[in-house]
């Protein structure tokens, strides 16, 4: 199997689960899967955390370290509210 990125969307994904859109969106929305990392417009699922969740751990179990993208993240929400 080919090595996937550490961020992936939501169509490789579903792909690499061999589910549909539909079922990759409903166990988000139920908790059974972690939901996506948002930065502006871009909107992926980190790999890790999907492989966590499916080899036993519940979406309380991911990892609470943040990477460098998640870190990003953070930094740009804050900065967005504070210029509110």
């Amino acid at each position: 199997m080919t090595q996937l990125p550490k961020y992936v969307r939501k169509q490789t994904a579903c792909r690499h689960l061999d589910m549909s859109d539909d079922t990759f969106d409903k166990y988000v929305r139920k908790g059974v899967l972690p939901g996506p990392k948002r930065r502006g417009a871009l909107v992926r699922w980190k790999w890790s955390e999907i492989v966590a969740v499916l080899d036993g751990g519940g979406t309380a179990m991911i990892e609470a370290a943040q990477d460098e993208f998640e870190r990003g993240a953070t930094r740009a929400k804050a900065r967005k509210s504070r210029a509110s």
